[in-house]
């Protein structure tokens, strides 16, 4: 799993991976205002929204 999201990250600046985190974050917070966890799925579904800058 973690060389998959590696791979899948590539080209990614601190910035883009610190942008990546807080929309899982957020995704997990659509699904439930009380969300203490971030899943998998989260960042998989935030890696879907968002793309390397650089």
């Amino acid at each position: 799993m973690r060389l998959e999201r590696g791979k899948q990250t590539e080209g990614f600046s601190a910035a883009d991976c610190a942008a990546l985190v807080r929309e899982a974050a957020l995704t997990a917070m659509r699904e439930s205002m009380t969300a203490t966890t971030v899943s998998a799925a989260h960042v998989a579904a935030a890696l879907a929204e968002r793309r390397a800058t650089a």
